[in-house]
């Protein structure tokens, strides 16, 4: 009982050390290479999006221009050191060597001669001897596990070691701004995304920045068309009288004026759309697309801001 307690205490005392590591970066040039000025496919450094739209009938088309804002950037060539120094927490090491030096032999001394690691018998004969299995089976436990402490202290011995790495690398420099090769243009393979009212539609940028959505009918768009009005009742003939009989001339009935005409019914009915890029949305009027003359060419143009931001109003 007392060797399997000693052995399952020096099993679950095994495992790998604690280290503890502290790293340091230095920079350092390289003056065999020159730095050098990137172009403006690195220097973009600000992308402002602008809006413009356009209807046409049951066509709506949105493109998104861009303006580009660069700045001047260097790239320095640079070696990149990092020194790491590694340090065994509470002497571990030489715990686990130690331990398992020991530990190692006794089990090869078990081996090497079991008769002193076994206890006394009688044989058949009746003359006393020692059973060597005890001693063989001890000595094959003791050196397995003296063997394996060993190898964790050389594996902690190979993670323990300090480290210089080195790695060529590029210092950034920002400068001024610059202007670009192609201040603007449009921009291209982005997601939009149309809503009006509970309707909502997306689509990607072309490549000349525009995304086009095809409206459904008012109903869909919760559009709700003015009623005619109703059309005034006929006046019925009077009949004529016979020419035999003779009948007095009417007495003339006073002028009574012509009321106002009413104003046209205007067919132009509006709806607000909601154009979502990303994190901006802008907003502005479609109208039916059905029964709405104005609906054939029109467009603008409008601000695409963060939700939230205030809009700036027009002077008066």
């Amino acid at each position: 009982m007392k060797r399997s307690l000693i052995a399952v205490a020096l099993v679950t005392c095994t495992g790998c050390a604690q280290i503890e590591s502290h790293s340091t970066i230095t920079v350092t040039p390289r003056p065999e290479l020159e730095p050098k000025w990137l172009g403006e496919a690195k220097t973009v450094v600000g992308r402002e999006l602008s809006l413009a739209w356009s209807q046409s009938l049951s066509t709506v088309e949105i493109q998104i221009d861009e303006a580009r804002t660069c700045r001047a950037v260097l790239h320095a060539p640079v070696d990149r050191v990092e020194s790491t120094d590694r340090t065994v927490k509470h002497g571990a090491l030489y715990w686990e060597y130690g331990a398992g030096a020991a530990i190692l032999a006794v089990g090869l001394a078990a081996l090497i001669k079991p008769e002193a690691f076994s206890p006394q018998a009688v044989t058949a004969s009746g003359t006393p001897g020692r059973d060597t299995t005890t001693g063989y089976r001890l000595g094959g436990i003791f050196t397995a596990i003296g063997a394996g402490l060993i190898g964790i202290g050389a594996y902690d011995t190979a993670r323990s070691r300090d480290t210089v790495t080195t790695t060529r690398a590029y210092q950034v420099t920002t400068g001024d701004t610059t202007p670009c090769i192609s201040p603007s243009g449009p921009r291209t393979g982005i997601e939009v995304e149309l809503a009006i009212g509970s309707w909502t539609s997306t689509a990607k940028t072309d490549l000349d920045g525009i995304a086009r959505f095809g409206l459904p009918s008012e109903s869909e768009l919760g559009i709700t068309l003015a009623e005619p009005a109703p059309l005034a009742p006929e006046t019925p003939l009077e009949p004529e009288a016979p020419a035999s009989e003779a009948t007095p001339e009417p007495e003339p009935e006073p002028a009574v004026p012509e009321p106002a005409p009413a104003p046209p019914v205007s067919l132009d009915v509006e709806a607000t759309a909601t154009v979502r890029v990303g994190e901006l949305q802008a907003t502005f009027t479609v109208l039916a697309p059905l029964s709405s003359p104005a609906a054939r060419e029109r467009g603008g143009s409008a601000d695409l801001q963060a939700p939230g931001v205030p809009r700036p109003t027009a002077s008066p």
